[in-house]
């Protein structure tokens, strides 16, 4: 086992012996022990193991047959999506070669081409990808790791009003379209967990579903959500007839609905109706947030509608929120204050102007108060109080019985300023 020893040159010296018992001297080239230690601890580990030399193709390749059964399909077409456009603009590299100028000269010729939202999606995507090149000992070091995503201006969820939302769905003709579009704005559920959801996810009675993963569909992180039906929702499904609990709720001529299919379709409509090229089949979710945000709802409350992860995410719907609760906040914000201020008794030509569907504060006291001019609260609280303090406490103080205190500063009116007789004595 290798050893430190320091020699009288003050350098450091790994220490180890061969299989005849013979020493072997190598010298760390560190006259401190702390920087000595770390070439023992490459010392223990020994020599990396080799790599094996593998081209972006064949990693590509083996990571869509690998990873197949950890994602969903949409996450797995995001990954290979995103190597695709990657292997097409810098070509067949070996791993190895892959480096900071090939991820820019990329960047260059992708940002041309798509928005930079769909370019920040595959920076996202690569480094996930290459952190299994890593695991599997095909490189040493992501590549990706700290490569800097595009500016994108921050903007708001494109979302339909309720009458956009009436003209979208009384423009419908075939009826399991239309179901899907009503189900959709209802529960805001994705349309991967709408094609595959069965009759035995839904429980009437309980009036929810159930959204989980199975196996032929992955819910997005694998998390299982209970969303709650409302009145239309249910009505909906109760008008579906089905067969066996295994049947998907969602049909059409018995068999199931694509995804993919699903979502050109929608796109296709809504826009043949003049809605702008952002609207998209998601947007029924970013409705269904608005709603609920827009007549009052918490925004913690949609954020479990919705199935987000963090907060964060939710609160892009925070603005829509109605002028009612805006005025509420100010109010009870403006009544905790003046509770603050009254208890403090600061001066009264400091405090903003209250509104006036609260109580009034109380009138500032007139000129010759006498709060005007002396310590008020604790042991000064009063001018029959002045005169019976000690002499000790009026020079303490520097108080007069018979004139009032015109000392500037903070004791003139906060009687918190002043300590309690107990601690001064």
């Amino acid at each position: 086992m290798p050893s430190l020893f320091r020699r009288s040159n003050g350098i450091y010296y790994i220490v180890t012996r061969d299989k005849n018992g013979r020493s072997r001297w190598k010298s760390t080239g560190e006259r401190t022990r702390p920087r000595a230690l770390k070439h023992l601890r490459a010392e223990e580990k020994g020599p990396e193991p080799a790599q094996r030399s593998m081209r972006l193709s064949s990693f590509i390749s083996e990571f869509v047959l690998r990873v197949s059964s950890f994602y969903s399909n949409g996450t797995l077409g995001i990954y290979g999506y995103a190597l695709r456009t990657f292997l097409s603009t810098v070509g067949d590299l070996q791993l190895a070669s892959v480096c900071a100028r090939q991820i820019d000269l990329s960047r260059q010729r992708r940002i041309n081409e798509v928005s930079a939202i769909t370019l920040n999606i595959n920076l996202r995507a690569l480094p996930s990808a290459f952190y299994y090149a890593v695991r599997w000992q095909l490189l040493r070091s992501n590549p990706f790791t700290k490569v800097p995503l595009s500016p994108v201006p921050e903007r708001d969820p494109i979302f339909s009003s309720s009458e956009d939302f009436k003209l979208i769905v009384s423009s419908i003709k075939q009826e399991w379209f239309r179901a899907i579009v009503i189900f959709a704005a209802c529960t805001a559920l994705r349309r991967g967990q709408i094609v595959n959801l069965r009759w035995k996810d839904i429980d009437l009675s309980q009036k929810v579903v159930r959204v989980h993963s199975s196996g032929t569909y992955r819910t997005k992180n694998g998390k299982r959500r209970v969303v709650p039906l409302n009145a239309i929702a249910l009505q909906l499904l109760a008008g579906t007839n089905h067969r066996t609990s295994e049947d998907y709720v969602f049909t059409i001529e018995g068999r199931g609905v694509r995804d993919l299919y699903l979502s050109r379709k929608f796109s296709q409509h809504v826009h043949r109706l003049g809605f702008p090229r952002g609207y998209h089949f998601h947007s029924l979710g970013h409705s269904f947030a608005s709603w609920l945000v827009q007549n009052g709802a918490p925004i913690y409350e949609v954020q479990k509608l919705m199935g987000h992860s963090t907060i964060q995410v939710t609160e892009i719907y925070a603005h829509l929120a109605p002028p009612r609760s805006k005025v509420i906040a100010h109010q009870h914000l403006d009544g905790s204050l003046h509770l603050f201020w009254n208890e403090y008794e600061l001066p009264f030509k400091h405090l903003p102007h209250r509104p006036s569907s609260v109580t009034k504060p109380p009138q500032p006291p007139p000129p010759n108060h006498p709060w005007r001019f002396k310590p008020v609260g604790g042991i000064a609280g009063s001018r029959r109080r002045l005169k019976t303090l000690s002499s000790k406490e009026m020079k303490i103080y520097d108080l007069h019985p018979h004139k009032h205190n015109r000392r500037k500063g903070p004791t003139r009116y906060a009687h918190s300023a002043f300590p309690s007789r107990s601690s001064s004595d």
